[in-house]
């Protein structure tokens, strides 16, 4: 790595002093102040390297002693997924905490639950990346749904949709179709 930033440290030596003669019009360097300047930018992409390599070792170190074989367990004792208290503690208490649909508005998500309904300033692709997978998935680039609220699919032509518990109609986007019907179709 050392070897490489040495060699690197030539063209950069270049990129440096053109960048200075556009900061300072009119700047130009000799030969031995290309050498001068070359060592300094060697010294730095040196610090740089052994500041990177150092922190990824100690990544490691820490990721090795951190480590810890986890037992196989059966599927069956394993916890349930849950929503995350990021989300359900965004939620007004008067609309439960079982969540339906998530459905974005503007720059609001919209989330459905048993009891109603609440607009929270959130992204889509925030709550998504909370959520936990084995909870549902997102069908269109507008909704997301909880695969124990899904009660059928519906077809209306080439328009494919899901129904919930709550008589809500989601449409499903045409990218999203074939996941959907794979995953959805066992659930009914």
């Amino acid at each position: 790595m050392g070897a490489v930033a040495l060699l690197s440290a030539m063209p950069m030596t270049f990129v440096v002093a053109w960048t200075m003669s556009l900061i300072q019009p009119g700047r130009f360097y000799t030969p031995q102040q290309l050498l001068g300047l070359f060592w300094g930018v060697a010294a730095v992409q040196l610090l740089v390297v052994y500041a990177t390599t150092s922190a990824a070792r100690r990544a490691d170190d820490a990721e090795a002693t951190d480590f810890v074989p986890a037992l196989a367990q059966p599927e069956e004792e394993l916890p349930p997924a849950a929503f995350p208290s990021a989300l359900l503690g965004r939620l007004p208490s008067g609309i439960g905490s079982d969540i339906i649909a998530l459905e974005t508005e503007d720059h609001y998500l919209r989330v459905h639950t048993v009891g109603g309904s609440a607009l929270i300033l959130m992204r889509m692709a925030d709550a998504v990346a909370l959520l936990d997978p084995k909870l549902g998935a997102q069908v269109h680039r507008r909704w997301w749904v909880t695969e124990a609220a899904v009660e059928g699919i519906r077809m209306d032509g080439q328009k494919l949709s899901l129904s919930l518990i709550n008589n809500t109609l989601v449409p499903v986007g045409r990218t999203f179709t074939a996941a959907v019907r794979a995953r959805f179709a066992q659930t009914l």
